[in-house]
């Protein structure tokens, strides 16, 4: 079993990162992609690489929470399925094998004594967008592997 421990936003600094990690005993660094410092776009895959092999930590990845799947409008799914995409290509230079993601619980609808969930509301469109999405998104990572 591996234990790990998820960057901390009280230390978006990769070194510093590293550091307790390896003070903690602990197996691997989740790098979560909602902190600017640990974007694919800031943070060199190089570097990430370079870590892991020297300091024996691996990494993951956790992507960004507002990553919506089901998104029932086309073009937002598509710049989200775009993001999951270089996060993947990303992942792959930097010998990263673990992503992380959730699934997005959409938005509500607030009622006078409840609330209702769009994709309570529409689970079958929910269900089919999530599924195209994941069987791209493996295929993908599946081909980097």
């Amino acid at each position: 079993m591996k234990i790990g421990m998820p960057i901390l936003i009280e230390v978006p600094d990769m070194i510093q990162t590293v550091k307790l990690c390896e003070e903690l005993g602990l197996s691997f660094i989740e790098l979560n992609m909602n902190i600017p410092e640990f974007c694919h776009e800031t943070l060199s895959s190089e570097l990430v690489r370079n870590l892991s092999a020297r300091e024996s930590i691996e990494f993951t990845l956790h992507l960004p929470e507002e990553i919506d799947l089901a998104s029932f409008h086309p073009a937002i799914r598509q710049a989200h399925m775009a993001r999951c995409l270089e996060a993947i290509r990303w992942a792959h230079e930097a010998g990263i094998c673990l992503i992380n993601m959730h699934i997005h619980s959409g938005i509500y609808f607030t009622l006078s004594k409840r609330k209702i969930w769009i994709y309570d509301k529409y689970q079958r469109q929910f269900l089919d967008n999530v599924t195209s999405a994941l069987d791209i998104l493996l295929k993908a990572a599946k081909t980097r592997v």
